[in-house]
């Protein structure tokens, strides 16, 4: 089961939850949804809201065990390897690399993705569908391109721009945060894309510039329509 939930910052997170022993028989129903969709900025402003008040039930059917299966950890850990191999240190910024990246690797798999040049063309954002019929909801997948800064060099264990896999581990600026979330995001779409699975509803990965000070990348796509 895969949830995405867009962060309460305007500038966005990213939950996954993956149940890889789901029973064959095993449903969840009649999940509450609050909408409008509001989302806050750290002071407590309310900077964007979206849809009209109600409750209403959803149903989530049941995850086949061979999707879930599919999801290849292999790939994860080579996208965030390349991921992470892109700096991207903010302060001062610098995400036009890594969007390029995300973009055509997306589009080599044949999922429809696009730059959105805005708030700063140089730092453009990555916003990637699996659309549906249209009459489902959106879901929205959404991790930061930027990091902080890898700092002093010398502190680090393990260079910082390269991947070190130690165990179950994987060591590198921005594993975390959040480019490995990116790569799961990246992951999911490519699976369903390849898989052919009829979605009602859309599934939307954002990759956003700007968010580890404060940038306006998540509001930005909010802004602009990108829900």
């Amino acid at each position: 089961l895969i949830l995405g939930v867009v962060g309460a910052l305007g500038v966005g997170g990213f939950v996954l939850t993956l149940l890889p022993d789901l029973p064959d028989d095993e449903e969840i129903r009649d999940v509450q949804l609050q909408v409008p969709l509001r989302v806050y900025a750290a002071n407590g402003e309310l900077i964007a809201e979206f849809g009209e008040q109600r409750r209403e039930p959803v149903k989530i059917e049941k995850i086949p065990q061979a999707l879930v299966d599919a999801i290849s950890e292999e790939l994860i850990v080579e996208l965030t390897e390349e991921l992470v191999s892109i700096p991207t240190p903010n302060p001062p910024g610098d995400e036009l690399a890594c969007a390029e990246y995300i973009m055509e690797k997306l589009q080599e798999w044949g999922v429809e993705a696009e730059l959105v040049p805005k708030p700063h063309r140089e730092r453009p954002q990555v916003v990637a569908w699996l659309r549906g019929n249209g009459n489902g909801p959106t879901l929205v997948l959404n991790a930061h391109m930027d990091t902080v800064d890898a700092g002093d060099r010398e502190a680090w264990d393990y260079p910082p721009y390269q991947v070190t896999r130690v165990g179950n581990r994987l060591y590198g600026r921005g594993t975390c945060d959040m480019k490995g979330s990116l790569a799961v995001g990246m992951v999911i779409l490519k699976t369903l894309y390849d898989a052919g699975v009829p979605l009602s509803g859309t599934l939307m990965l954002q990759a956003p510039m700007g968010e580890e000070m404060d940038e306006p990348g998540t509001r930005t796509l909010l802004q602009e329509g990108y829900v």
